[in-house]
């Protein structure tokens, strides 16, 4: 048996995103109860945070694809981060590989 992603109504998510910001409900307690992820949640509420009621009326795919580019952004942002760690190594490997070719080649000239 295959499963999927469960499809949630836009009504569902705004009550369970209004249980957390309107009725002062923790979002984990929330999730347990409605046997939903707390990153489902978490989702949702950034989406509401950020588009108010309009984050569930919009058309699904709009927001799926919104959250998708905002995820990619953060990930090349990390990406982008380790890019200069590399460089940064990459430069001190190469100097110590100058040094230790210039020590051979000293040693075997002698």
């Amino acid at each position: 048996m295959m499963r999927g992603k469960p499809a949630y109504t836009s009504e569902f998510k705004l009550r369970m995103v209004k249980e957390v910001l309107e009725q002062g409900k923790r979002p984990s307690a929330v999730a347990r109860e409605h046997k939903i992820l707390a990153s489902t949640l978490f989702s949702w509420r950034a989406l509401y945070e950020r588009f108010g009621e309009a984050a569930f009326t919009m058309v699904e795919q709009s927001s799926l694809l919104e959250v998708e580019n905002i995820n990619l952004q953060k990930q090349l942002e990390r990406l982008k981060s380790q890019e200069i760690v590399f460089e940064r190594l990459l430069g001190k490997m190469t100097l110590e590989n100058h040094r230790l070719r210039e020590q051979l080649s000293l040693r075997l000239s002698v």
